[in-house]
Parts: structure tokens; sequence; C-alpha cells
């Protein structure tokens, strides 16, 4: 009988095992699409800033955003 019931604790425990990987894949998943969505924003906004522009324009153009 107490082998039955360790059995079953293990049964239990690789059920318990499966959904934290489940759960930590789902989070992986998440984490990557908005790793690829900010960077796929700051690309846009690298094409937005055109190069050699002085440093004041720039700054004026982020308060203007705010």
């Amino acid at each position: 009988a107490k082998i039955r019931r360790m059995m079953d604790e293990n049964k239990q425990l690789a059920q318990r095992i499966d959904g934290a990987i489940q759960c930590a894949k789902q989070e992986v998943a998440n984490l990557r699409a908005e790793l690829t969505a900010t960077g796929h924003r700051l690309a846009e906004l690298g094409e937005l800033e055109e190069p050699g522009e002085p440093q004041e324009h720039q700054q004026q153009q982020q308060q203007n955003h705010h």
C-alpha cells in the first residue's frame, strides 16, 4: 500500500512539473513576442530619426510627443 501511495504522489508531482513546464513555455513565448514587437518598434523609430540631425532638434521632437 505504501508503494502504491508513493507511486500516486510521484504521478501527481510529474503532473505538477508538466503544468509548470507548460506555463513556463507560454511565458517564454509571450516574452519572445514582446521582444520581437519592441524590436520592430525600435527599428521603425530608428528609420524615423534621420541621421545628422542636431541633438537639440531631437530633444524638441521628444517633448512634442509627450
